[in-house]
């Protein structure tokens, strides 16, 4: 008899645990939603196997960095076949970019999304904001020397993954996706 209810007061124990779990879990689904690229969010976060990131928005900004990252070095191995290739007006642009990303890239691997708070803040937003510029800057070296981009895709999809980032902690912060600050 008292084996049995011990059973059954462990039994009932896990199912709570398992219950109060689940109510404090984030439904990823929820913050990607609020971002301008739910699309986007939604697929790189259900696509990444690690589930235990999926619940906080300090897990969904790693797997999303971590997506942004595996990104940026496409784009960077990209730029240098490209740089092998080409002569004349588009070594520049490419030079540029290649400078650009490759500080983007160290950049990135260095955001720490453990805490999101008020605290860490303003330079998470300044860090991660200035990555997400990082595709603009390397599209606008084109542009300035009037040649069509080869990195057109590319930039833009690594830039949205970086601004629903930037939306999330900002959504974390002050629950919207602008910036807090101001």
């Amino acid at each position: 008899m008292y084996t049995t209810a011990m059973s059954s007061i462990m039994a009932i124990a896990i199912a709570l645990t398992f219950v109060v779990q689940q109510s404090n879990a984030v439904d990823f689904h929820q913050w990607c939603q609020r971002t301008s690229h739910n699309n986007l969010c939604v697929s790189v976060v259900m696509a990444d196997p690690r589930n235990n990131l999926k619940t906080s928005p300090n897990g969904i900004c790693r797997i999303l960095t971590d997506k942004a990252i595996t990104i940026a070095n496409a784009n960077a191995a990209r730029i240098s076949d490209l740089q092998k290739k080409s002569t004349g007006r588009i070594t520049g642009p490419l030079r540029t970019c290649s400078t650009e990303y490759d500080k983007m890239r160290y950049d990135l691997k260095g955001f720490d999304f453990t805490v999101l708070n008020h605290e860490n803040y303003i330079p998470l937003v300044a860090n991660v904001g200035g990555a997400a510029g990082t595709p603009g800057d390397c599209e606008g070296a084109f542009k300035e020397f009037h040649i069509p981009s080869p990195l057109t895709n590319a930039n833009k999809n690594l830039e949205d993954i970086l601004v629903a980032v930037l939306e999330i902690i900002n959504l974390n912060e002050c629950n919207k996706i602008n910036s807090c600050i101001g």
